[in-house]
Parts: C-alpha cells; sequence; structure tokens
C-alpha cells in the first residue's frame, strides 16, 4: 500500500520540487538585480553624498537617504 501511495504522488512531488527550484533561481535573480541597481545609484550620487556630509548633513541621514531609495525600489521591483 505504501508503494501505491508513493506513486500516486511521485507526480505531485516532482512538480513542487521543480516550482521551488524555479522560484529559488527567480529570488536569486531579483536579488542580484535589486543589488546591481542599488549600486549603480550610490555610484552616480556619490558625489552628492560626499558634498551633502560636507555641508553639514549626518553620515546616518546620507545613509537613510540611499538605503530608503533602495527600499523603494526594492518596492518596485
Amino acid at each position: 500500500m505504501d508503494d501505491r501511495i508513493a506513486d500516486s504522488v511521485r507526480s505531485a512531488r516532482f512538480d513542487l520540487i521543480l516550482v521551488a527550484c524555479l522560484a529559488a533561481v527567480a529570488l536569486a535573480l531579483v536579488s542580484v538585480g535589486i543589488l546591481g541597481t542599488v549600486t549603480h545609484f550610490v555610484q552616480q550620487r556619490t558625489q552628492e553624498f560626499g558634498i551633502r556630509i560636507a555641508l553639514g548633513a549626518s553620515p546616518a541621514h546620507v545613509l537613510g537617504q540611499a538605503i530608503g531609495r533602495a527600499y523603494e525600489m526594492g518596492i518596485a521591483g
């Protein structure tokens, strides 16, 4: 009886494993894409961040702005 039950759920189990693997690959691709976008954003605004800090903005405030923008991009993605 155990063999019959195992045979009956074999295709469903394979489908579930396949979907889980594809979801993991999709999550990895999204993570790499968001990381690349945030990195590009920070590289473009590095001089602006330096000027803001030189004019008296706290590093925590500048970091908070960069992280906030990264969250916005992540949510949009």
